[in-house]
C-alpha cells in the first residue's frame, strides 16, 4: 500500500473517514490473583489500553467489558458474552486487549475467533503488548504460537494454584470465601479466624443444648424464640453478605444447627479440603474422605472446649444411628417414586412440600407436608395433604386440560389442511431461502472486498463506501430471516399433529408417573384448603391459532 504523506495524516486525524466502535476488553482469573504482577490487574490493563487508544483517531471506546476472576481456558463469561452480542447486532467493530492471554488461554477456541470468526465479521482485534492487529497484518505465525504457549500456561498456573492453596492450608491459614459462623476474618490478616463475640455466644448455647439431649429442631424454634440472628443474617448486619434476600432470613433450620455441631473449627483447629477442585481441566469436584482432610491445631482460639465437641458429635451419631435403624426397619416395604418432587410448593409459605412415609402394620402411605409449619406452626397454615388425595386432585385436572387440547387439536388439524396455511408455509419456505442466499451473497463481496482493498485494488475511501453499503444490506438479510424462522417457529408449534396427544392419553391411560409429571407439570401449589392450582409446561394453542390467522410473518 503506498506511503501517506504526513499531510494526509493530518487531514485523516481531523476527519476519520472510518471510525471503529471499540469494544476495551479486560480479564482477570482467579489464578492471576494469586501469581499477579502489576500490570495485570484489572486498573492497570484499563489504563494501558486507554493510553493506547488516546491518539487513536479512528478508534472510538463504545463500552468497556471486565471479566473479574473468570478463567481463560474457556470462553464462558458474562462480559465476554455481552461483548460478542455487541459484536453481532453490529454495535461493536474492533475489539483491544492488553495481550492474547487476556482474551483467551485456549488455543483452539482462540484461535477460532481471531482467525474465522473475526475476519468473517468484519471485526478489528489488537493485542496491545503483543503488537498483533488483524488489520495491518491479518495473519501472523506467532499468533497461534502464542495461543498454544498461553494454554500450557494455563495449565502450569492451575497447578501452581493449588499447590499454593494447599499450602496455605498446611500453614494454618484459613482460605475459605466465608468465616464460619462465630468467627469472623482478622482485619490484620484476612487468612486467620477471630471470634465474633455475640455469634460465639450462640454457639456455645446451641453445643450445650445439644449436650442436654435437645433435637436438632428444638435448638432451632429456641433460636427464633430469642430472636437471634440467623448466620446469613448475621453476615448480613456485617455487612459481609449484600443481598437484601437476608435481610429477612429470620428463620433458624435444623440443617443449619447440624453444620454447627459438626464444625470442627469450634475447638481451635482448622479443618480444610474438603473438596478438591480442578482448576483448567474442569472436572467436577471432588469430596475428599476425612483421613486425607488438611488439619491445623491451634490456628485461633476456641469457642468451645475438645470434650464438648467429642461429646456432642457422639450423641449426633447416635441420633444418626436411630433415625437410619428407624428407616431401615420398612425397608423390606420398598418404596415409591415420589413423582411431585421438586413440583409440590406450599401456597401459604412458598416452601417445597416435603413428603413423609407412614407405616400402619404392612401398610405404607405417604403425605406431604409443609417443614415450615412443622417447625414454626404459627408462620404457616398449611398442615398435610394425603399423596393419594394429591394425584387424584392433579389426575382430574389433567384430563381436563386433555379434553380441552383434544378440541384445540380439531382446530389445528382444519388450519392445518386450510389452503392459506399451505400457502403460508410457502412463504415461509421461500423467505429463508431468500434470506440465506442474501446472507451468502453478502458474505462473499465482504470478502472481496476486503482482498482487493489488501491488493490495492480498492482506495480506502471505496472500500469504506462498499463496506458500509454491505453492512447495511447485512443487517436488513438477517433482519429478514430472523423474521421468517420467527414464523416458522410459530406455524411448527401451530400444526403439531395428533402424535403428542396420543402420546399423552397413553401415558395418563396408566395413571400418573414421574414421566407425565415432568412432561406436563411445572408446578403444583397446594393451599391449606387442599386447593391446588397447577402450573403448566405448555401454552395456549388457541391462542396461537388466532396468532396465525391474523396475519404476517412478524
Amino acid at each position: 500500500m503506498a506511503r501517506k504523506s504526513k499531510r494526509a495524516i493530518a487531514t485523516e486525524k481531523k476527519s476519520p473517514r472510518n471510525i471503529f466502535n471499540t469494544a476495551v476488553y479486560i480479564r482477570l482469573s482467579m489464578e492471576d490473583r494469586l501469581y499477579k504482577h502489576g500490570s495485570d490487574s484489572i486498573a492497570n490493563q484499563r489504563e494501558l489500553i486507554l493510553d493506547y487508544l488516546k491518539d487513536k483517531h479512528d478508534m472510538r471506546v463504545y463500552d468497556i467489558y471486565c471479566d473479574n476472576g473468570r478463567s481463560g481456558t474457556d470462553f464462558d463469561r458474562e462480559e465476554f458474552r455481552r461483548m460478542m452480542y455487541d459484536v453481532y447486532n453490529g454495535k461493536v467493530n474492533c475489539i483491544v486487549v492488553k495481550d492474547l492471554s487476556r482474551f483467551g488461554r485456549e488455543y483452539i477456541e482462540t484461535g477460532d475467533y481471531l482467525e474465522r470468526i473475526f475476519p468473517l465479521l468484519g471485526v478489528r482485534f489488537i493485542a496491545v503488548n503483543d503488537g498483533y492487529d488483524n488489520r495491518v497484518d491479518p495473519f501472523d505465525i506467532t499468533v497461534p504460537i502464542k495461543n498454544v504457549i498461553n494454554t500450557l500456561y494455563a495449565r502450569d498456573i492451575s497447578a501452581k494454584s493449588a499447590a499454593a492453596l494447599r499450602m496455605k492450608q498446611e500453614n494454618g491459614e484459613f482460605i475459605g470465601s466465608f468465616a464460619p459462623y462465630g468467627y469472623i476474618r482478622s482485619k490484620e490478616d484476612r487468612h486467620k479466624l477471630v471470634i465474633d463475640p455475640e455469634a460465639a455466644d450462640v454457639v456455645k448455647k446451641i453445643f450445650e443444648w445439644k449436650a442436654e439431649n435437645a433435637s436438632y429442631a428444638e435448638i432451632s424454634r429456641r433460636l427464633y424464640a430469642m430472636s437471634i440472628p440467623t448466620p446469613n443474617r448475621r453476615k448480613y448486619d456485617l455487612g459481609i453478605l449484600k443481598s437484601e434476600v437476608h435481610k429477612n432470613n429470620v428463620y433458624w433450620r435444623p440443617e443449619t444447627v447440624r453444620s454447627i455441631l459438626a464444625n470442627e473449627t469450634y475447638t481451635g483447629c482448622l479443618v480444610q479440603g474438603h473438596i478438591k477442585s480442578h482448576f483448567y481441566e474442569g472436572g467436577k469436584d471432588e469430596r475428599v474422605d476425612r483421613d486425607d482432610l488438611i488439619i491445623v491445631r491451634g490456628t485461633h482460639e476456641p469457642i468451645i472446649s475438645e470434650n464438648l465437641f467429642n461429646t456432642v458429635r457422639g450423641k449426633c451419631e447416635k441420633v444418626k444411628k436411630a433415625y437410619d435403624d428407624r428407616a431401615g426397619k420398612y425397608r423390606e416395604l420398598g418404596s415409591d417414586v415420589n413423582i411431585f418432587v421438586k413440583k409440590a410448593y406450599c401456597g401459604d409459605c412458598g416452601r417445597p412440600l416435603s413428603r413423609y412415609k407412614k407405616v400402619n402394620g404392612d401398610r405404607v402411605a405417604y403425605f406431604y407436608i409443609c417443614r415450615q409449619h412443622s417447625q414454626y406452626p404459627n408462620s404457616c397454615r398449611f398442615v398435610s395433604i394425603a399423596e393419594t388425595e394429591l394425584k387424584d386432585i392433579v389426575s382430574e385436572t389433567l384430563k381436563k386440560q386433555l379434553a380441552y387440547l383434544v378440541d384445540t387439536q380439531k382446530l389445528l388439524s382444519q388450519a392445518g389442511n386450510d389452503t392459506s396455511v399451505k400457502q403460508k408455509k410457502h412463504d415461509i419456505v421461500k423467505e429463508l431461502g431468500k434470506a440465506v442466499s442474501q446472507i451468502g451473497r453478502i458474505r462473499m463481496a465482504r470478502v472481496r472486498a476486503a482482498s482487493d482493498h489488501a491488493k490495492e485494488i480498492l482506495s480506502e475511501s471505496e472500500y469504506s463506501e462498499i463496506s458500509a453499503g454491505l453492512k447495511a444490506e447485512m443487517k436488513e438479510a438477517a433482519q429478514c430471516y430472523e423474521a421468517a424462522d420467527r414464523a416458522r417457529e410459530r406455524l411448527e408449534k401451530l400444526l403439531e399433529t395428533e402424535s403428542r396427544l396420543e402420546k399423552t392419553a397413553q401415558l395418563c391411560a396408566a395413571g400418573l408417573s414421574r414421566s407425565v409429571i415432568e412432561s406436563f407439570i411445572d408446578r403444583v401449589t397446594v393451599y391449606p384448603d387442599k386447593e391446588a392450582v397447577i402450573k403448566w409446561n405448555f401454552g395456549n394453542k388457541a391462542e396461537l391459532l388466532a396468532s396465525l390467522n391474523g396475519g404476517g410473518t412478524e
